[in-house]
């Protein structure tokens, strides 16, 4: 069910940003920085850097804002592109007239993003802001050994399709026709990752179609990762204006061991999603969801499909439209547990699921203002659950 436009300008503006950042948890410092030291202070010196970037290397930026003229792709091993001072809020790196689809010569289909990663082991990518982007922010090809990638304290803000994405592991440069088997792509595929310590916002729903249609967008889109860890981040306001956008953290196709933990995803579409009802095949293997907080205003807080051996436990999910349920695990789900969960909505199960000590129901007025993320107990919460606090 849709919601009326008066329903969509009551309910969508973003809450108040900085009492959701006092909320999260502060990324500590970077240590200094060390190996070869690039020192950039103009777009034109960053896209050069990027592109010419050396092995152990680091780039640093002054405080600016970077109008990109053209992507760049970031294809040597060991190297961190930072911030000088260490404040994300201080660099600002605007693809608003920016030529997204650079490929530096490199036989592969654009990622069209403002900066893209190819090949490259243990990048870091931190403490910068990637802005304006009418595709993605950091876009990695995730059948080129992208491993150990670290997306540190970035923020990325109104960026019109996905912040942060990770192609198939089995299309080879992203192509649909030339593609690795199932086992040469699980040989490749990106590991050993992590988003740690970022935000995700857009300042208003995405109202029209752009480079893809209006509904098509998230916070991030990561495919076939194993053993990667997204923590600590917040999201805000990834929608579209008529409500059917993409997650704030979608993971699918074939990924194993993603630990999601203590994550903040406020005012967008959808929340959690692990899987997707167009893939028939498996998605996630033994994901962990935990900690997290998700206050959704469209669609659903989590969504599992076709996985398999996921935890989701100690989580806060508060739907503000009841019209769809606020946890669904679809067909195709095997050996899940769902277990000390406070889901404020309701859930829908169509397979087998170890569902355990979970409060679900209505819990309106049980939480000082669960909106805009704070879930201090009211004298109502208190007689409800006792104790209990988040």
């Amino acid at each position: 069910m849709m919601l009326s436009e008066s329903e969509i300008s009551t309910l969508r503006a973003n809450p108040p940003l900085e009492p959701l950042l006092q909320a999260m948890k502060k990324a500590p410092a970077l240590a200094d920085p060390s190996g070869y030291i690039v020192r950039v202070n103009t777009a034109a010196e960053f896209v050069e850097a990027v592109d010419q970037a050396k092995d152990k290397s680091t780039i640093l930026l002054a405080d600016g804002v970077y109008k990109i003229p053209r992507s760049c792709v970031l294809q040597a091993n060991d190297v961190t592109i930072r911030s000088a001072s260490g404040q994300r809020e201080a660099v600002i790196l605007d693809g608003q007239d920016c030529d997204l689809t650079y490929t530096s010569g490199l036989d592969i289909v654009p990622l069209l993003s403002i900066l893209k990663i190819f090949g490259a082991k243990n990048a870091c990518i931190a403490d910068i802001t990637f802005k304006n982007s009418d595709k993605y922010g950091i876009a990695f090809y995730g059948d080129s050994e992208v491993w150990g990638l670290n997306i540190y304290n970035v923020k990325f803000h109104n960026i019109w399709v996905r912040g942060l994405k990770g192609s198939n592991q089995n299309r080879i440069g992203d192509s649909f026709t030339n593609t690795h088997s199932p086992e040469k792509g699980r040989a490749v595929r990106p590991k050993d990752g992590q988003v740690k310590y970022c935000l995700f916002i857009n300042d208003d729903p995405k109202m029209e179609d752009g480079i893809d249609h209006i509904n098509y967008l998230a916070g991030m889109d990561l495919m076939g990762i194993k053993d990667w860890t997204i923590s600590d981040n917040l999201f805000i306001g990834i929608r579209s204006r008529v409500n059917q956008g993409n997650a704030g953290i979608f993971i699918w196709q074939d990924c194993e061991r993603v630990l999601i933990e203590r994550n903040i995803v406020i005012n967008c579409d959808q929340g959690i999603n692990l899987g997707n009802f167009g893939h028939r095949k498996l998605n996630v293997d033994q994901g962990i969801v935990r900690d997290n907080i998700i206050v959704s205003h469209a669609l659903k807080a989590m969504e599992f499909c076709n996985t398999s051996n996921c935890q989701a436990y100690n989580n806060i999910v508060y739907a503000t439209n009841t019209n769809f349920p606020s946890v669904r695990f679809l067909d195709g789900a095997t050996g899940d547990h769902l277990h000390h969960n406070l889901i404020h909505g309701t859930l829908k199960m169509e397979s087998p699921v170890d569902n355990q000590d979970n409060f679900i129901g209505d819990f309106s007025d049980c939480f000082v203002n669960p909106e805009y993320g704070d879930f201090m107990l009211t004298e109502k919460g208190h007689e409800t659950f006792g104790d209990w606090t988040c």
